[in-house]
């Protein structure tokens, strides 16, 4: 993700279902303590960090993660 010409790195630690952050201005990661769901896969796309969640009852779920000061839980955009 750019943002001002900040890097932004996401790593997902499936077996904590936690998520961390950091920039290229950070001098340390950022481990939110809300939980991500289960059985996701991380995505990048045109400068946005996304979840997408599968298989579900009704198909794939997907969550854009907002990353700031603090991180905010993922939202849901699109089922």
């Amino acid at each position: 993700s750019c943002s001002a010409g900040a890097i932004t790195v996401m790593l997902v630690f499936h077996h904590l279902r936690r998520v961390a952050f950091a920039t290229s201005e950070d001098r340390q990661w950022a481990m939110p303590s809300w939980e991500i769901p289960v059985n996701i896969a991380p995505l990048s796309l045109q400068g946005k960090l996304y979840l997408v969640q599968f298989p579900c009852a009704n198909g794939s779920l997907v969550f854009q993660m907002e990353v700031g000061s603090p991180p905010l839980p993922p939202k849901m955009i699109a089922t």
